[in-house]
């Protein structure tokens, strides 16, 4: 495993620029209503993108990282790039709602598997639940993230509003959007998605508003519960 990582785990100037590219909208995004509402405000707009830029690139690169990690540790190779429609979609949502909206979807990853390092591997390449759970381990390093932040926030309540891009970025990566998180779960399973998503979205609700021990299991305890009425009521339905 040591070997392959490093032989594959390195980040290409592409995906150095698409991880630049979305910490930047990123950025803009979450510091939109900063720059002042009834009078404008540079100094607050610019300390505030500034700070939402440099965290964004840290969120990033630890997001993707971990993801590179445990993809080479299963045989595959995966490459961030900047999703262009991803970008668009989420800039006009931002403007329309005033900065009220944020649907940070900015960037994907594309699969690869590695020929050597697959052998013993079901089918020898990348199934759905590969991507599933590369795509999961991924919103789990999101999730730490905001804990992390949650308890800096009690001696610096500046770390919250990191702690709500993190969620955001967790949450709307969610989305069952081709490409993306979500719908790599949703694809290898729609229970496992019911539950994921809907856990993921009580604990960052919980989060925001409560402590760390009870966002986590009162959010899995409300994934759990609509888990099971999706898979009693509505997964038997569609078979």
């Amino acid at each position: 495993m040591w070997s392959t990582v490093k032989k594959y785990f390195r980040f290409e100037n592409n995906e150095i620029s698409s991880i630049v590219i979305g910490a930047i909208v990123i950025a803009f995004i979450v510091s939109f209503r900063d720059w002042g509402i009834d009078k404008f405000d540079p100094y607050m707009g610019i300390s505030s993108l500034l700070k939402a830029f440099v965290f964004s690139i840290v969120m990033l690169l630890i997001y993707i990282s971990i993801k590179k990690l445990f993809a080479l540790n299963i045989g595959i190779n995966i490459k961030y790039k900047i999703s262009l429609y991803g970008l668009i979609a989420a800039l006009i949502l931002c403007i329309i709602t005033n900065g009220y909206l944020w649907i940070l979807i900015v960037g994907i990853v594309d699969f690869f598997y590695i020929k050597g390092a697959r052998l013993g591997f079901f089918r020898y390449g990348p199934n759905v639940m590969n991507l599933a759970s590369i795509s999961l381990i991924g919103q789990f390093s999101l999730l730490f993230i905001s804990i992390i932040l949650k308890i800096f926030s009690y001696a610096f309540p500046g770390a919250l509003k990191l702690m709500y891009i993190a969620l955001a970025f967790s949450v709307t990566n969610m989305l069952p959007i081709p490409k993306f998180d979500g719908m790599n779960v949703f694809y290898a399973s729609r229970l496992l998605y019911v539950f994921s998503f809907v856990s993921i979205i009580a604990f960052a609700l919980l989060l925001s508003f409560t402590g760390i021990w009870y966002s986590i299991f009162f959010g899995l305890i409300i994934g759990l519960i609509i888990w099971w009425v999706y898979m009693a009521f509505i997964e038997k339905e569609l078979g």
